[in-house]
């Protein structure tokens, strides 16, 4: 299974609630009809007085769809209801010049996924000269955080692997909280400066978002 995340910050003149609206309703109502998508997700940013609540990531738009294969992915991508509907849709909503994406396979490390809780995504890039896989590898063998009900890592797939397709983050780490106040006090602790030290000399760029999913299809859940 390849897990697709897909980054773009809004289309310039549309806030934040617009944005979001939109995004869950008609947008995500044609992409969820997409031929070979087995899940699709939507992060969105929790909000406090129309912003995130965590620093801007450089992106609004954060999704995640997953496929059989990377042909199964390309192949849903020349549809005619992605070049026509969809491609017109996103003009409206997003600055695409300005996106990205990761090609990930997705593993639950702990726990399960909270669908009623609140994510935690760390978006990580890899120091020069450091291998990709020495972070992810690291990610993976973490201890888990006795706050958190569940941990994923998304983890890049190689150019190689991934067809040529070139990430703009090496790895994904998912943390799952109850609440939102609990994902905000993990950021500012103790127990995570010292977890995220560990990973100092792998790491070379960060971005973070607390966000509510929205689940659009899921076929595991039947």
């Amino acid at each position: 299974m390849i897990t697709r995340i897909g980054l773009a910050p809004r289309r310039p003149g549309l806030d934040v609630d617009t944005f979001q609206a939109h995004w869950r309703g008609r947008h995500g109502e044609l992409a969820a009809q997409l031929p070979g998508v087995r899940r699709y997700w939507q992060n969105h940013a929790v909000l406090r007085d129309g912003e995130p609540l965590l620093p801007w990531t450089g992106f609004d738009a954060c999704a995640e769809i997953d496929f059989e294969s990377l042909e199964a992915m390309a192949g849903a991508f020349v549809t005619p209801l992605y070049l026509g509907p969809i491609r017109d849709d996103e003009a409206y909503l997003i600055e695409k010049t300005r996106g990205g994406m990761v090609l990930t396979r997705r593993t639950i490390l702990s726990g399960a996924p909270h669908l009623e809780g609140i994510r935690l995504l760390t978006f990580l890039r890899a120091a020069p000269g450091k291998p990709a896989r020495d972070l992810q590898a690291a990610l993976a063998e973490a201890p888990d955080v006795p706050e958190a009900v569940g941990r994923e890592l998304c983890a890049a797939l190689d150019p190689e692997e991934a067809g040529g397709h070139v990430s703009v983050f090496d790895a994904v780490e998912v943390l799952w909280f109850a609440t939102a106040q609990d994902a905000e006090r993990h950021v500012v602790s103790a127990g995570a400066r010292a977890r995220r030290a560990g990973f100092a000399e792998r790491v070379r760029g960060v971005e973070r978002l607390i966000a509510r999913v929205r689940v659009m299809v899921d076929a595991a859940a039947g």
